[in-house]
């Protein structure tokens, strides 16, 4: 089960959250809330596809999606946590989600030298 293999994983998901992000860091948090990300279909029945345990993107929950103090935990700045009525494939398709990270980018300090 999910024990089992949070275990053999190493836990990684606990590491990350006590190590946090570098203080350098910003972090811009996007999720989405609609379960279904497609249907199959069985002659005339469909069957939604998508994570219906709890309020999620289809794949991961909208709580975990949106946890950010791990990621603050050593001082990583959250700019900003966006909420899209869409689902996981979602995020990278839809216009809303693709305008909120080109505005996210275009915030970047162009000052700073990328090495």
């Amino acid at each position: 089960g999910i024990d089992r293999a949070i275990q053999e994983g190493g836990d990684v998901i606990r590491l990350l959250n006590e190590k946090g992000m570098d203080p350098s860091v910003t972090c811009h948090v996007l999720a989405g809330t609609k379960q279904a990300i497609d249907k199959v279909k069985f002659f005339w029945f469909e069957v939604p596809v998508g994570e219906f345990a709890d309020k999620s993107d289809g794949v991961l929950f909208l709580k975990s999606a949106t946890y950010t103090k791990g990621l603050q935990a050593r001082g990583a700045r959250v700019a900003s946590v966006k909420v899209l009525d869409t689902h996981h494939v979602g995020l990278t398709i839809v216009p809303a989600a693709l305008n909120h990270i080109a505005e996210v980018l275009s915030e970047r300090n162009t000052d700073k030298k990328i090495r």
